[in-house]
């Protein structure tokens, strides 16, 4: 195996997903039976890269560090999806899929989770909290801040 870093995916995973037949067919780069040798390693640039797209649309709503360290299914599946559609990009033959349909979906499921309409399914971190995103204003559009909550006797004004 390759030296770089794996943050949610691995080369055992892809396999299963792929298999290592069509793995060794789409990144072999110079046809001796591995998908890594001295000078090309194509298969960790393919890791490095789904990582990156799947981190991307996560920025800003998880802690990518706790995210690393949970390495949640539900994030490990949509890494392993952006690999399908990234491997049936670069060789649409071996792997016998249109990539253009695959790509659509990672996207849109990636959008969702984005939104917020969808969660990593899990309890506690790496998920935002729940109010997370969210604004309070005064309700009076001349004066949108939020006034200082006070208390006169056991009545308040919030």
């Amino acid at each position: 195996m390759a030296d770089y870093a794996v943050l949610v995916v691995g080369e055992a995973a892809i396999e299963r997903r792929l298999s290592a037949a069509v793995v060794r067919r789409v990144y072999d780069d110079e046809n001796t039976g591995a998908v890594t040798s001295a000078t090309t390693d194509p298969l960790g640039q393919l890791i490095v890269d789904a990582e990156a797209l799947f981190e991307g649309y996560c920025r800003g709503i998880y802690d990518l560090t706790a995210l690393r360290a949970a390495k949640p299914p539900e994030a490990i599946r949509l890494c392993l999806d952006i690999v399908d559609f990234l491997a049936a990009k670069r060789f649409p033959r071996a792997v016998n899929r249109d990539w253009t349909v695959l790509e659509a979906s990672v996207r849109d499921e990636l959008k969702d989770l984005r939104k917020g309409l969808t969660r990593l399914d899990v309890m506690g971190t790496p998920e935002p909290a729940a109010n997370q995103g969210g604004y309070i204003s005064s309700g009076d559009v001349n004066s949108p801040d939020v006034r200082t909550p006070t208390f006169n006797g056991s009545w308040g004004s919030f």
